[in-house]
């Protein structure tokens, strides 16, 4: 193989993998899109912001467990609600073989799911938690 050929070999190859990256990317893409985000009054509402449990287990970043979900990064969110809806696929499943207990754990993790995309959502779109009042006098206080 002359210098021509292996460069011509070589550009086919990098024309290959570019496709098939394009290809990945749209199909992750569609996946992400199946989670419809949590509206504001869900997020804002009393059980909007959970605490992280456990990492999903693809996740190989800074852990977040013990963090509530508006103090993760969106990146860990995504995962989150992705391995969320893998978790209600799974229930969904048991679901159907007759495990009447699986349809509550299904819905729980579809709204977990929701709800991290929601969060994610907000941080990309530059949410800042509320600030603190500024007053800490509590002279008002009786005891």
């Amino acid at each position: 193989m002359n210098y021509e050929e292996k460069v011509d070999a070589i550009y086919k190859a990098v024309v290959n993998i570019e496709k098939r990256l394009a290809s990945l990317t749209v199909k992750q893409a569609a996946t992400s899109s199946k989670i419809e985000p949590a509206d504001d009054a869900d997020l804002d509402g009393q059980h909007g912001d959970p605490v992280v449990r456990k990492d999903p287990p693809k996740w190989d970043g800074p852990s977040f467990v013990g963090c509530k979900f508006s103090e993760c990064s969106a990146e860990f969110l995504d995962n989150l609600a992705g391995f969320k809806m893998w978790q209600a696929g799974k229930e969904e499943a048991k679901e159907k073989a007759g495990d009447e207990a699986a349809g509550k754990k299904a819905w729980y993790a579809k709204k977990d799911a929701s709800r991290a995309a929601g969060w994610a959502a907000r941080i990309r779109g530059g949410y800042t938690p509320p600030a603190l009042p500024e007053s800490t006098d509590d002279s008002s206080v009786p005891f």
